[in-house]
This record gives C-alpha cells, structure tokens and sequence, in this order.
C-alpha cells in the first residue's frame, strides 16, 4: 500500500522511488495498492479507479 509514495518528492527521487516500487512489484510478482494524484503515475498502473462522492469507478484497465 503506498499513499501518495511521490507527493512531497522532487523530480529525479520521485523518477527514483517509482521505479524501485514498479520494479519490485514486478521481480516479487505482488500487487501495489496506490494512491495518487499524478496521473503520470497512475498511467503505469494495470488498473485506474477514480474515488467520487463515496464511490470507485474503474477508468482503465490494461491487460499483461
């Protein structure tokens, strides 16, 4: 679970921290719960959900 892993981060640590957790996800074949409001970030994501008024609702899903 990560919570805005990227927020408070500048570029280049931020470029840093995103590659060590897609990086990681991948190599222990595990699933990353995060939350941001980068959508830079949220692109590399296989699934996208929005938080509205109380509700997810999926915006994209990309198959593997």
């Amino acid at each position: 679970f990560a919570d805005e892993p990227t927020g408070n981060l500048d570029s280049i640590t931020a470029g840093a921290v995103s590659e060590l957790l897609f990086e990681t996800v991948s190599r222990e074949e595990k699933a990353l719960f995060l939350v941001t409001h980068q959508d830079e970030l949220a692109s590399r994501c296989q699934y996208q959900y929005l938080l509205r008024r109380g509700t997810l609702e999926l915006l994209n899903h990309k198959r593997i």
